[in-house]
């Protein structure tokens, strides 16, 4: 047997003193459970037959002896099952398993021993009918004794060995010999029989094992996923605070000393410098939003606003930006937009800020436009649309369904023309999950792109007064 590659091969499930790897004894250990399990079903039977042939079809003293041994026999292996049980989980597997085949076999002697004695000087009608329960009780015992072969055939070989050796012995008529014959064929169809239902059993076993190792060390795995992701967003989280505090006081500096008498070179590196400081402070906020999302330290308000105030703070800086390049920023609220809703309009602000600051980023001629249409209204829901369409650049079809992924650039070579550090779309993706809504983007390479989100807001106790802007 080839154990299967597992964490669970360093320590054995029970005790043992004999050399086997964990696998195998988890397996031998989950074999004798079932042999114990199914142990009372099968010795109440043994009882119940053994009375029959004792004092119903062969009457005699020795049978009757028979009859109190084989009961004897049943109390000692019902003792056993018990002090099985109350073992729990800490026994020696090997030293059980053998102690039930030892049982088992013990039995099959016993009942051997009662069809000599019965079918020795027994007529020939009984002596069938005893054979055929001889082959009830081994066929019986089969399902119960499948898990073990060697328990099932300590208790059956014996069994026809009598059965046989009568026949053989008495060889009065063919039938006799037809007994012989036949026992031996059925014998040999109840091993190979067992060996069947055991393959069964011990592959059914052994993927009950392989799948509960599995999803142990899925969940293993899992946790120490976990784990590595909370560390990392701690350790984002606290860098991106600590370098932002001093990024902060450079800004401050940098804007005061712009408030001092400087010359035009003076002027244009301290220029310089503001644009980097202010470039960096965004990819530090970018990663302490990324790393509070991340950590799950991220709440959504659910304040009362209107949306058209909220666009337009969102592209009030962006407006300069773009005409700055030539570009006409335009804004369209369908008329039947809810103007009034509750939700967190910092986080939509996010998002549209960095879409349409992306639109600026990567288109050089031609427009931007930013509409809101209403998907769904109802009571005290509305769930919108949004859009942010350019005509810029474009992106590559194969990169529009990976550019919501975290640290993904179109442009990933390290000459890249546009900076950034590839988890803006990350953030908004995350952002418009938690707004129960969900983005994605149509673009075609030189020709524009458009940039589609939808989220859900609550609405007040009165009605909004429609508009547009």
């Amino acid at each position: 047997m080839a154990p299967i590659s597992s964490s669970h091969d360093k320590a054995a499930p029970s005790k043992s003193a004999y050399p086997m790897n964990s696998l195998e004894l988890e397996i031998l250990k989950l074999k004798t459970q079932l042999l114990f399990r199914q142990a009372w079903l099968g010795q109440a039977v043994i009882v119940v037959n053994a009375g029959v042939l004792a004092f119903v079809v062969w009457p005699t003293t020795a049978m009757k002896i028979w009859w109190v041994v084989t009961c004897a026999l049943v109390f000692g292996r019902m003792v056993m099952v018990r002090r099985f049980n109350a073992a729990g989980q800490d026994y020696d597997v090997v030293l059980w398993c053998r102690r039930f085949i030892v049982g088992a076999t013990l039995s099959g002697v016993t009942w051997g021993m009662g069809y000599l004695l019965m079918g020795c000087d027994a007529p020939e009608a009984e002596l069938f009918f005893g054979a055929m329960m001889m082959a009830g009780m081994v066929a019986g015992a089969l399902a119960i004794l499948a898990s073990m072969p060697a328990a099932f055939r300590g208790y059956s070989i014996p069994v026809f060995l009598a059965v046989t050796g009568v026949a053989v012995f008495r060889a009065e008529s063919r039938l006799e010999w037809a007994l012989a014959f036949t026992s031996v064929v059925f014998l040999f169809a109840m091993l190979r029989a067992a060996a069947y239902l055991h393959e069964t059993v011990h592959e059914s076993i052994l993927m009950s094992l392989k799948q509960r190792y599995l999803i142990e060390d899925l969940e293993r795995t899992s946790k120490e996923a976990e784990s590595a992701v909370r560390a990392k967003s701690q350790f984002l989280t606290n860098t991106s605070h600590e370098i932002r505090t001093p990024m902060n006081a450079v800004l401050g500096m940098a804007q005061l000393l712009g408030e001092t008498k400087l010359d035009e070179t003076q002027k244009r590196y301290l220029g310089i410098l503001q644009d980097a400081g202010k470039s960096l402070l965004v990819i530090l906020n970018d990663i302490l939003d990324y790393s509070r999302i991340e950590s799950g330290k991220l709440r959504m308000e659910k304040t009362l606003f209107r949306l058209d105030e909220t666009l337009t703070e969102s592209t009030s800086a962006l407006v300069v930006e773009a005409a700055a390049k030539g570009l006409m920023l335009s804004i369209h609220i369908h008329p039947d937009t809810p103007l009034t809703v509750v939700g967190d309009p910092g986080r939509l602000r996010q998002v549209l800020i960095n879409l349409v600051a992306n639109a600026v980023k990567f288109t050089a001629a031609g427009s931007i436009r930013v509409e809101i249409a209403p998907l769904l209204v109802e009571a005290d829901m509305v769930e919108l649309k949004f859009t942010v369409a350019d005509t810029g650049i474009g992106i590559p079809s194969e990169m529009c369904q990976i550019i919501f992924e975290a640290f993904t650039q179109v442009d990933q070579s390290t000459t890249r023309n546009y900076s950034g550090t590839g988890l803006g779309l990350s953030i908004c993706s995350r952002l418009v999950e938690m707004m129960q809504g969900k983005i994605w983007v149509e673009s075609k390479l030189g020709r524009g792109s458009r940039f589609y989100f939808t989220a859900r807001f609550a609405l007040p106790d009165y009605a909004p007064t429609p508009g547009s802007a």
